[in-house]
């Protein structure tokens, strides 16, 4: 190859690896979490018969890949007694696998923005930052729809 040659082509490609992307823009709602989280989820039962005399619950779900967290196993979901729901806290859930989620809400949790950081929590293992949701469908567990309130990454 003539040396010229190659030198053109390294200032060429040199000039594109280097130019900048420009314009990109990045909506951070809407991308795709992957690492593990708990949710603060509140489940009503699916519309059918009986479904009026049914309770609703709210319960704390592990998932392992939050972009993956659809149809929890049985052993990452915790049901909250009614007395942990709220702001304050401390608060805490056991999971069937016998590891205890605590978190805690600010006071301001239930009227902060969407996707705002209102607090923390820890399953003795790892250190997790809370953030409201959006109220959006997140899972089914057993006959009921859930909708996640909180999440904690």
């Amino acid at each position: 190859m003539h040396p010229l040659s190659l030198l053109s082509y390294v200032t060429i490609l040199g000039s594109v690896v280097a130019a900048p992307a420009g314009g990109i823009d990045i909506d951070t709602t809407s991308l795709v979490k992957r690492a593990e989280s708990i949710h603060i989820v509140w489940c009503t039962p699916l519309p059918g018969e009986g479904s009026n005399s049914i309770p609703p619950f709210s319960a704390a779900v592990y998932c392992p890949n939050d972009s993956a967290c659809q149809l929890p196993t049985s052993n990452n979901v915790c049901k909250i007694d009614p007395s942990q729901l709220g702001v304050g806290g401390p608060f805490s859930c056991k999971f069937p696998s016998g590891v205890t989620f605590t978190w805690n809400l600010s006071y301001e949790a239930g009227t902060a923005p969407k996707y705002s950081q209102v607090g923390g929590g820890t399953n003795g293992f790892k250190k997790f930052t809370g953030y409201k949701d959006d109220g959006h469908s997140f899972c089914s567990i057993g006959s009921y729809s859930c909708v996640t309130n909180y999440y904690f990454l």
